[in-house]
């Protein structure tokens, strides 16, 4: 295994709070101990820093605006020359907002394209349909993106993309509990059809003491993105990082998914984002091993 070491930062998420404990391994942010003021909001981007044989310093999502992500990075003293790949897990813009920015900004700095990591679906508009109406299309347009200065890498399937991290590809949906996101739809030519998330992917990371997951939103369902990573490493859960997509999930769906994580029996459990206030109340009471995703947080694990 070439991997020796990871180092996963919470760049921008939904919640920061300068007075939660550092815990084996997991380091919060102090009052007082940055440059600058950091920025939480309804967006997500983690720094995932391998050290390896061919060490890596993957930025994956861009937040929901270049704003917060750059204050944050900037306030985290994260070099934007020193951002190696980017990888966009869905076609959201509370994931893809600061994404052309930040592609113009480090490809510039660089001065040569930036590896960008995307899903095939992608390409296709995305929008939300609620009592009140219709919010979007959103779209990503890859010339754009090129133009920028992003090498655009297409993920039609599961792969190594980089030393030692798996994205998922399309996640098999088995377990008969979760639910897709209701109201999510897509636009394929011309037609608005529910979107069943196929653009998303989430990364796996095995290590000599089990699977990593580290997903964004979990639309396909966040126990079958682990089903997915241990069938395709053949390892037990070590880590589960990111949003759990349960902010709108009945209590059934949050008690059950608790109680499959649960029976994982992994190191960590840092959940952010979508996960939802109820779901972050039930994981904390039933899992030993949770902890909320805060900004500015860092987790080193050895390899």
């Amino acid at each position: 295994m070439s991997l020796k070491q990871l180092k996963i930062t919470i760049v921008v998420d939904n919640y920061i709070d300068l007075f939660l404990d550092d815990f084996n391994g997991l380091k919060r942010i102090k009052p007082g101990a940055l440059k600058k003021p950091l920025i939480a909001g309804h967006g997500l981007s983690i720094l995932i820093d391998s050290v390896s044989d061919s060490p890596y310093r993957l930025l994956m999502d861009a937040s929901h605006s270049f704003l917060a992500l750059k204050n944050n990075l900037e306030a985290l003293s994260v070099d934007l020359s020193t951002i190696d790949g980017i990888f966009l897990s869905h076609a959201h813009p509370d994931h893809f907002g600061g994404l052309e920015k930040l592609i113009d900004n480090v490809s510039s700095l660089k001065k040569e394209e930036v590896e960008l990591f995307i899903g095939a679906d992608t390409v296709f508009p995305k929008l939300l349909k609620t009592p009140k109406g219709s919010i979007g299309p959103w779209s990503i347009n890859l010339e754009n993106l090129k133009n920028a200065g992003a090498k655009i890498n297409i993920l039609d399937a599961s792969t190594q993309f980089i030393d030692g991290l798996f994205n998922s590809g399309v996640v098999e949906r088995t377990t008969d509990f979760e639910q897709i996101m209701k109201g999510a739809y897509r636009q394929v030519k011309g037609d608005t059809q529910p979107d069943p998330f196929t653009d998303e992917n989430s990364i796996f990371i095995p290590t000599s003491k089990g699977v990593i997951v580290i997903s964004s939103c979990s639309h396909r369902g966040i126990v079958n993105i682990i089903n997915s990573a241990k069938k395709l490493t053949k390892m037990n859960l070590r880590a589960v990082i990111g949003g759990f997509h349960l902010g709108k999930a009945s209590p059934d769906i949050i008690e059950k998914t608790t109680l499959a994580i649960k029976n994982e029996k992994p190191e960590w459990v840092i959940a952010g984002h979508c996960t939802g206030i109820k779901a972050h109340c039930k994981l904390m009471g039933e899992i030993d091993s949770y902890h909320i995703s805060a900004v500015g947080s860092s987790l080193t694990i050895k390899c």
